[in-house]
C-alpha cells in the first residue's frame, strides 16, 4: 500500500506545475511581443496568513554574460522565427 501523500509534497507539485505553466506563459508573451535577445525567469513564494502566494517574474537582459540577480532562475534565448532555447540553470 503507498504512504499517504502530505501536504508538503502537495504543495511541492503544485509549485512545480505553477512554476512550468508561469514559464510557458510567460515566454510565449515575450516571444509574441517581437522581442529577441535573453530573459531571466524566477519565482518567489510568500506564506502569509496561512495561505502561499506564488509570483512568477521576467527580466530582459542584454547578455548572456551577465550575472543572474536572483536565485534560482532559469534563462532562456528568444529569437523570432526559430523559437525559445534554454540557455541558463
Amino acid at each position: 500500500m503507498l504512504k499517504p501523500v502530505t501536504p508538503t509534497e502537495k504543495l511541492g507539485y503544485t509549485v512545480q506545475q505553477q512554476l512550468v505553466r508561469g514559464t510557458e506563459e510567460l515566454l510565449a508573451e515575450i516571444y509574441e511581443s517581437g522581442y529577441t535577445g535573453y530573459v531571466d525567469i524566477w519565482h518567489t513564494l510568500k506564506f502569509s496568513k496561512g495561505q502561499v502566494v506564488f509570483d512568477m517574474h521576467m527580466m530582459k537582459i542584454p547578455s548572456s554574460a551577465i550575472k543572474p540577480k536572483h536565485s534560482p532562475y532559469s534563462r532562456w534565448y528568444v529569437v523570432q522565427g526559430k523559437g525559445v532555447k534554454a540557455v541558463g540553470p
